[in-house]
This record gives structure tokens, sequence and C-alpha cells, in this order.
């Protein structure tokens, strides 16, 4: 059976129609996300493991942090800066009265990329995750509504 070009047009608008009606509203609600954001999210998230892990392999046997922030400034004198993908500032410093955790924040997110990072589980060791002053955890719907157009999201560790 041969199908001709209005055929398969039909075809595919019966299949794409009904698609974009249910992810509409999603992609309303995140705002006008760019096709990248999504990469660049899986990006920074990756980035945060690895910074968690370098400043873990480095201070594992401490029983303070108070010393990070030299640490992250030699390791970042290596590159060419300590942006994120977004294009915001990473800082990584020392937590708590005695400085026993970690936190790692990353400021300029877009919304569609804060609220992917938010609602991600993470491995062992996150004490808390913020976006801005609100605290988590968040559902998907809560990180809807806290995250705006550019956020400070911070991961508090210990």
């Amino acid at each position: 059976m041969r199908v001709g070009i209005g055929g398969v047009l039909g075809m595919l608008g019966v299949l794409v129609f009904p698609a974009l009606s249910i992810a509409g509203p999603l992609h309303t609600e995140l705002g006008r996300a760019d096709p990248g954001d999504a990469d660049r999210s899986l990006v920074a998230f990756a980035d945060l493991k690895a910074t968690v892990s370098d400043v873990r392999a480095l201070y594992g046997g401490h029983s303070s942090y108070a010393r990070i922030v030299n640490f992250w400034q030699e390791k970042i004198s290596n590159r060419v800066s300590s942006m994120n993908v977004f294009g915001g500032r990473v800082y990584v410093e020392p937590y708590g009265v005695n400085n026993e955790g970690f936190m790692v924040t990353y400021t300029g997110v877009p919304k569609a990329s804060c609220v992917r990072l938010v609602t991600r589980e993470f491995d062992e060791g996150l004490a808390q995750v913020r976006v801005g002053n609100e605290i988590g955890p968040f559902s998907m719907e809560r990180a809807v509504a806290v995250c705006g157009d550019r956020n400070m999201l911070t991961w508090v560790f210990r």
C-alpha cells in the first residue's frame, strides 16, 4: 500500500498535535526554555557532582572544611573562570558553626533549569537545597512556584 505525502502529513498531524497539547501546559509553567536548557541542566548537575567529589576527596578525613575557599581558588585558577554553564558564578564555601559542612552555590540559573536541578535526587551527604531563601525539599509544583527567571541555588553537604 502506498501512502501519498498528504496521507503522511495527515498521520503526523494525528500523532503530533495531541502530544503538543499535553506538553504545552508544562512548557507554559516553566516559561520559554531554550532548546539547550535541558542539556545545560545535565552539565550543571554533572559539574556539581564533580565538585562535591573533588571536595570530599580532598577533605574526606578532616573534621572541618574551613580551608575549602583556598582549595576552590586553586582549582579554578587553572580554569578560564568560575562561571557555570548558565553564565552565573559558582561559589564553594564552608558551612556550619564549626565548618563541618560545605555548600556549593550557582547563580544565574534560569527557571526551567532551576526546576530540573532542585527536584533531582542527589547522592548521600546532601543536607539541604535552597532556591534563594527558600529551603527544600522541592516537589515539582513547589519548584515551579519558587523558581524565578534567574535563581541562586545552594546545595549544603555534610
